[in-house]
This record gives C-alpha cells, sequence and structure tokens, in this order.
C-alpha cells in the first residue's frame, strides 16, 4: 500500500489522447484529442500540446498545419470533470514567397 500512493500521483499528471488520426469521413483531414486526466489541468497546456504534435506531424510531411475547428469541453471521469481539447486539420502546401524562390539554395 505505501508505493500505491506515488504511483497514483504520478499517473494523474499525465494527459491522455488517442494521437492523431485520420477522419474516414473527409480525405487529408485529421483529428487529435487531449484530455486532463484530472481537473486541475489547464484547457490552454492540452491546446498547445495538441498544436504542437500537429504542427510537427505536419511539418514531417513538408507541409504547413491548417487548424479547421477547435472543440473544448468537459468531461466526466472517477476524478471528476476533466478538461478536452480536440482539433481538426489538415496538412496544406507551403506557400514560398517570390523572393524565396529567387534566392539560391545554400550549399
Amino acid at each position: 500500500m505505501r508505493h500505491t500512493l506515488p504511483i497514483l500521483l504520478l499517473v494523474a499528471g499525465c494527459t491522455t489522447g488517442p494521437g492523431i488520426t485520420p477522419v474516414s469521413s473527409a480525405p487529408d483531414v485529421f483529428v487529435i484529442v487531449r484530455e486532463g486526466s484530472v481537473s486541475i489541468q489547464q484547457s490552454e497546456m492540452l491546446a498547445n500540446e495538441a498544436r504542437a504534435e500537429a504542427d510537427a506531424f505536419c511539418d514531417q510531411r513538408g507541409a504547413a498545419l491548417e487548424v479547421i475547428d477547435v472543440q473544448t469541453a468537459k468531461n466526466w471521469n472517477v476524478t471528476g470533470n476533466v478538461p478536452v481539447y480536440k482539433m481538426r486539420f489538415r496538412c496544406v502546401p507551403r506557400v514560398v514567397s517570390p523572393t524565396q524562390a529567387a534566392q539560391p539554395m545554400p550549399r
């Protein structure tokens, strides 16, 4: 029993989410969900985590992040009401300005 409390406290500080998943009804649209595991988790932190992961996801594809919509809510779980952040997005081609296109590539 002595070791149970530290483990519970460690798990209580984590956020959960299934990662980035494609939306089956919309081609090239993805969704990311972040849920706090405790009611004191800040919604802003969840939003920043989700946006950073989505931005990295698009960056790996050589594209830019375009947010389609965002939903925030509070779901109930064993610890009480917890914040939930859901973002739908797509990865779009990066726009290159004419001045950037005219510059030679560095070696």
